[in-house]
């Protein structure tokens, strides 16, 4: 929960949560004060949460298992303006030294390792290349992005400074306008190759930033392409909605549409698949933002009840010429 800010304050000092212990929370209300709804999660995090203490309870087991060779997502959802952003800014330099402390402390001897990073928007239900920005409106083939610029890093600063330009692109000017209307995403792939055991184990990572929750009554003001935007957002965020909604039902066909949006076809190992996954919802506190916060902590409730079926993604049969590729 990020504090109030100057908008909410001039509104009213009233909120529509309550926090009662580091999981749970009360919602009510304003107009109705005998409406409440109580939430469990993992855990609650407010501006007085110490940033190591959110890291190593949100994201440090699913980077563990990540370095292991499981499939982990990071992924951040809520409304406008409520920190996935500043979530995924504040996260990145703390992944980027645990993955290499990891490789720095193995078996120099007997381990190779191999770490690519990849980064795009889903704007408009385009995918564009955020390494080579020119690289835009990309195809999207089995849940893989064809010819998306991967960059091969071999350093703790090579890897920082990659992410920060990319991260520093949401803050260029052309581009804010739509930063809360596209879904940003960095994947790693780290391959890693033990010359005693003679396996590669190849795992992925996504960090997802999602688009602006809200609902377009709340954009009413807005222009028509700015409606247009945000209405392309809802529908795939409704396609992720749906997809958590078949777990939570008895869904007696097992069918999950992952294929109604490219988000979900990409992030489709992250709900009920092969993946450790870790759901960090943003909100707002103050009474003005109630019904969004309620559809969110709504959608975190429904998610939390998927079971994923990691396993780990061991190669006991592969070619020399990936064997070569791979370094330290």
């Amino acid at each position: 929960f990020r504090p109030p800010n100057e908008n909410e304050l001039s509104y009213s000092t009233n909120n529509c949560l309550i926090l009662l212990s580091p999981q749970k929370l009360i919602f009510t209300q304003e107009k109705n004060l005998e409406i409440k709804k109580e939430y469990i999660f993992d855990g609650l995090f407010d501006l007085n949460t110490q940033k190591e203490i959110f890291y190593n309870k949100t994201c440090k087991p699913i980077i563990s298992n990540f370095l292991k060779g499981y499939n982990g997502c990071i992924m951040c959802y809520g409304e406008t303006d409520t920190g996935k952003t500043y979530t995924i800014k504040e996260i990145i330099p703390s992944i980027v030294s645990q993955i290499f402390k990891y490789i720095n402390e193995s078996d120099i001897e007997d381990e190779l390792f191999k770490i690519e990073v990849s980064s795009f928007e889903i704007y408009k239900e385009k995918i564009n290349d955020l390494i080579e920005v020119n690289n835009k409106n990309l195809n999207l083939i089995q849940g893989e992005i064809n010819n998306i610029t991967n960059i091969n890093v071999s350093s703790q600063e090579q890897m920082t400074s990659i992410l920060n330009e990319v991260l520093n692109l949401r803050n260029i000017k052309e581009l804010q306008n739509h930063v809360s209307k596209s879904h940003f995403i960095i994947k790693i792939n780290l391959s890693h190759y033990s010359k005693q055991k003679n396996c590669l184990i190849i795992s992925k990572l996504f960090l997802v930033d999602l688009g602006g929750s809200e609902s377009l009554s709340k954009n009413k003001e807005e222009n028509e392409e700015n409606i247009e935007e945000q209405k392309l957002i809802n529908k795939s965020l409704i396609a992720l909605s749906i997809i958590v909604n078949n777990f939570n039902i008895n869904n007696k066909s097992n069918y999950i549409p992952y294929r109604d949006s490219k988000l979900t076809q990409i992030i489709s190992e992250s709900l009920g698949g092969n993946c450790y996954t870790s759901i960090i919802l943003t909100c707002s506190k103050h009474q003005k933002s109630a019904l969004e916060t309620r559809n969110t902590l709504m959608f975190g409730e429904k998610a939390k009840n998927i079971v994923n079926n990691p396993i780990i993604n061991i190669q006991n049969d592969f070619n020399k010429e990936i064997k070569n590729n791979i370094y330290r």
